[in-house]
């Protein structure tokens, strides 16, 4: 079975062959094990990469998402998050996928302080759930809590966050200064348990998966344009 590294190469090789645009590789701070590939594109991008969930155990994911970065001198995920409390289209792309309870969306706050972004602390998660899962309620619950990283104008809110051990779970400390907080959505899925032998068949993978999550990736252009 190919280690977290091996099983990076072979996902970017795939992602890389099926996705169109100049691909940006990010390795986590903490694993060489960990690292995404995206598609590059400035705002709604596609991804995949390598996680580890337990300390021998890597998950392969697909996916696309919407970071909280500015673009263009605006930030496009402020725009979705109105839109989708005024009127939320979400569970119309839900409707258009096959296999909901496979997919998963983590809506997060991403924290900012120069060049530094934690991964580790108590603020991080707004919502974690499957598509089949999702109801009216929770989903309005976690905008409105993204909503409050932004400011009357518009911009990003200034936060302490608290930092926790990952192997325990237990808190380290609270951040000595406060961090930009941004939100991203990300909605992703296990792209494969056991890597394909074949390069055709594993960016038969990936195809796959993103025709199925197309709808998705609509729904983010559409309600950030």
């Amino acid at each position: 079975m190919p280690n977290g590294a091996e099983e990076r190469k072979l996902v970017r090789e795939a992602f890389v062959a099926d996705i169109p645009g100049s691909p940006e590789h990010q390795w986590s701070e903490e694993d060489r094990a960990e690292g995404w590939v995206s598609d590059g594109n400035n705002g709604v991008q596609w991804n995949a990469g390598t996680e580890l969930v337990a300390a021998t155990s890597v998950e392969i994911s697909f996916g696309v998402n919407l970071e909280g970065k500015k673009y263009n001198e605006r930030y496009p995920i402020y725009k979705l998050i109105k839109r989708e409390l005024e009127r939320p289209l979400v569970f119309e792309a839900i409707e258009e996928i096959d296999r909901p309870k496979d997919i998963e969306v983590h809506l997060l706050r991403d924290a900012y302080l120069r060049q530094g972004r934690p991964r580790y602390y108590r603020e991080r998660v707004i919502l974690e759930t499957s598509l089949e899962k999702l109801n009216a309620e929770s989903w309005r619950h976690a905008l409105t809590q993204a909503l409050n990283c932004y400011d009357s104008r518009g911009e990003p809110r200034h936060l302490p966050i608290t930092f926790y051990y990952k192997d325990t779970g237990q808190r380290r400390a609270t951040s000595a200064e406060p961090y930009e907080m941004k939100p991203h959505l990300h909605f992703r899925s296990v792209l494969w348990l056991t890597a394909p032998k074949t390069l055709d068949a594993r960016i038969e993978a990936v195809r796959n998966l993103r025709n199925r999550m197309q709808p998705l990736y609509n729904l983010l252009e559409k309600q950030s344009a």
